[in-house]
């Protein structure tokens, strides 16, 4: 391995530690639940897995750029302080059009949302397709299986101020070592390698931070990441962090005229960790529809499943 794939490996490393820190908390809500229709509610009993999609291909663009302008926002305090080479080419680089090709990787987020609670009426209205859907209740420690992780997102300015400033930190800490003994020429190689390192796992983060408006959600997400350049970096995923994370192929599907690509998380028909199913306030039928029964006696036989309807109203 050569200085320059040994500095670039313990740069990442550093930024990939503080990304993964606090994932896959012990203290989880007993049930998560996640909303769909009824389509959805059949594809994902009938292939036992659910889809994660790429977080900059949601519908709404503040679900990542929320997160990418408060680091924008913590960066220009810091710079106003102390102004440093390293801090103004992460504030650069946020911008994936100012990254030079010889530095260039991406570290793409890929999601699966969650709710704690399904007991507030904006729920069901955002996600619920307006109390005409349904919310599949999971057990969250049979949830996560490598290479995903189960994150809280983060609603409190201090908690995620706290995230980004970790990876930037950390981060820095390892380019103070790798330049107190190079050359001038490769300081400044090294500095420009971190702040893009640092500035693509910040846009990694930003999918955990949401405006705290919307804290009454109480969300969660499991979370997978792509790496794009870089081949001789190794992404950390799963459970214990400690190993190399096993990609995923990437299929794709056509929402509103957008192109969303998905990842899977996979179960085996017997293991998918379903509990409940929540029907919508308008679903047209009832917990003991005879149909329902005998799709999931079929497919998941000898799983006891609770079927009830939620009676939260949805105004439409």
């Amino acid at each position: 391995m050569s200085d320059v794939e040994n500095w670039d490996n313990i740069l990442f490393g550093a930024c990939q530690d503080s990304l993964r820190a606090g994932l896959n908390p012990p203290d989880r809500p007993k049930i998560l639940y996640h909303f769909t229709d009824a389509a959805g509610l059949m594809g994902i009993i009938k292939d036992a897995g659910v889809w994660a999609s790429l977080a900059t291909s949601l519908n709404d663009r503040s679900e990542v750029t929320f997160g990418v302008e408060l680091a924008r926002k913590v960066l220009q305090e810091r710079i106003k302080r102390s102004e440093t080479l390293y801090l103004t080419s992460i504030v650069s680089f946020l911008d994936p059009g100012n990254v030079p090709d010889e530095v260039r990787l991406e570290v793409n987020t890929f999601v699966i949302s969650f709710c704690a609670r399904i007991d507030k009426s904006g729920h069901w209205l955002h996600y619920g397709r307006s109390g005409d859907g349904f919310a599949l209740g999971f057990e969250p420690g049979r949830l996560q299986v490598v290479p995903f992780d189960l994150a809280r997102v983060l609603y409190e300015e201090d908690e995620q101020r706290h995230a980004i400033e970790r990876i930037i930190d950390n981060a820095e800490r390892a380019l103070t070592n790798i330049v107190s003994s190079v050359s001038p020429d490769q300081q400044l190689y090294a500095t420009r390698v971190g702040a893009h390192m640092v500035a693509a796992h910040l846009w990694a983060l930003a999918p955990r931070l949401k405006n705290p408006a919307f804290g009454e959600e109480e969300e969660w997400r499991l979370l997978t990441y792509h790496l794009k350049g870089g081949a001789h970096l190794e992404l950390k995923g799963g459970h214990h962090g400690n190993g190399r994370a096993i990609p995923l192929q990437t299929g794709y599907r056509s929402v509103d005229g957008r192109v969303v690509p998905h990842q899977v998380l996979s179960f085996s028909k017997t293991r998918l960790p379903l509990a409940e199913i929540v029907l919508g306030a308008s679903v047209t039928i009832e917990p003991d529809d005879p149909g329902l029964r005998f799709f999931l006696e079929d497919l998941m036989p000898d799983q006891p499943i609770r079927l009830v309807r939620s009676h939260v109203p949805v105004r439409k």
